[in-house]
């Protein structure tokens, strides 16, 4: 009886002295749902940033660009095709946006962009079945897009071909370039896209004020920018611009190229002069292959026109 009783009173001994991890320890939580950008803005950030731009009135803007990392934009289709078949994801709205500037500085200075995913919604427009790119901000933390550094991409306001932003420029040699059809339907010429950056900003004969909120484009533009960027290539840039669309003279938008990496700098790399083509021809281009090179990309649909599923600013 002694012996038992030892046995059960060291048993306690020990049950009182072990760890106490060993009972308290918590399972590691789950992925949590955010509500944030996919250039790592957080929802209410993003509101804040819009609203501010749309209510500061820039009479001249000054040139802006953003880059983003090759990464990145693997990133943002991976995330979109992984929400596809839940959330119907079908592509990416880019806001014009602006944080609030230092004492001083010129509110052009603080441009930048939000990056909102969007999914496709069936609806009814003036009696006729359509189709509308609805915002959406839930993602999970554990995205492995959210883990990058430099999501919010790289802002400057030079238009220096040499530091990389070749689009201020009017190109001289593009006779020299190979041609490429343009088999793609956000695909532009060079010559567009130049005149596009270029009349964003004058000095002496300036377009006025900004004049749209957002730009939403498929997500087979983004599998394009994938496919344009090969091994050489290491980010894309996005200008802001300016061209005729829906109607609206000088409406502000984005134009995009593909980039190369040259010492701390990124290269616009455009390998080619894209050529127009009757639409047979690009039925043809498109079975065939659905990604020729191209370089300069715009085309999407614009707001003030196409504002339906747009979610910011809100009140």
């Amino acid at each position: 009886m002694r012996k038992l009783v030892f046995v059960v009173f060291a048993s306690l001994i020990a049950f009182a002295f072990s760890p106490k991890s060993n009972f308290n320890k918590k399972a590691p939580p789950g992925p949590q749902e955010i509500e944030v950008t996919l250039n790592g803005f957080s929802k209410s950030q993003a509101n804040a940033h819009v609203t501010l731009f749309k209510g500061t009135v820039d009479k001249v803007p000054e040139n802006t660009q953003v880059w983003f990392k090759k990464e990145v934009i693997q990133g943002w289709y991976d995330l979109l095709n992984s929400n596809v078949e839940k959330d119907k994801s079908d592509g990416i709205r880019i806001y014009f946006s602006r944080c609030l500037p230092s004492p001083g500085t010129p509110i052009h200075n603080n441009n930048e962009i939000m990056v909102v995913s969007t999914f496709a919604k069936d609806t009814t427009i003036d009696g006729k079945d359509s189709i509308i790119h609805v915002d959406y901000f839930n993602h999970l933390d554990s995205d492995p897009l959210f883990k990058l550094a430099s999501i919010h991409g790289e802002i400057t306001h030079y238009s220096d071909a040499l530091k990389g932003t070749v689009l201020y420029e009017t190109c001289t040699n593009c006779a020299s370039l190979p041609t490429c059809n343009i088999s793609f339907p956000s695909q532009i010429q060079r010559s567009d896209g130049e005149r596009m950056v270029q009349n964003f900003h004058r000095k002496l004969f300036h377009k006025g004020e900004i004049n749209s909120q957002s730009e939403w484009f498929y997500k087979d533009v983004i599998e394009y920018w994938l496919n344009e960027m090969n091994g050489e290539q290491d980010g894309i840039r996005v200008y802001f611009s300016r061209g005729d669309n829906d109607g609206i003279k000088n409406a502000a938008k984005f134009v995009f190229v593909p980039t190369k990496p040259s010492g701390s700098d990124h290269i616009d790399d455009i390998d080619c002069d894209p050529k127009r083509i009757s639409f047979l021809q690009f039925i043809k281009n498109k079975k065939r292959n659905r990604f020729l090179d191209a370089g300069v990309t715009d085309n999407g649909q614009l707001c003030p026109n196409h504002c339906s599923g747009t979610t910011l600013p809100q009140p």
